[in-house]
């Protein structure tokens, strides 16, 4: 996927799952991609609020 594609999937208004969010995260800053304080705020706490449901779903 292009940087704009992956781009599409950490905006605020992404109705993307969380784990999609979180590869597209990391493929970017792989990338060479900085990420400002407010957009690395929001992609955390959508990661951590998915991290942690997942935690109490787990047997």
């Amino acid at each position: 996927m292009s940087d704009h594609e992956l781009e599409q999937y950490i905006k605020p208004e992404s109705r993307f799952v969380p784990q999609a969010i979180l590869y597209a995260y990391e493929i970017l800053q792989s990338r060479g991609r900085k990420f400002t304080h407010h957009e690395q705020e929001h992609i955390n706490s959508i990661i951590s609020g998915w991290r942690t449901k997942n935690r109490r779903n787990t047997p």
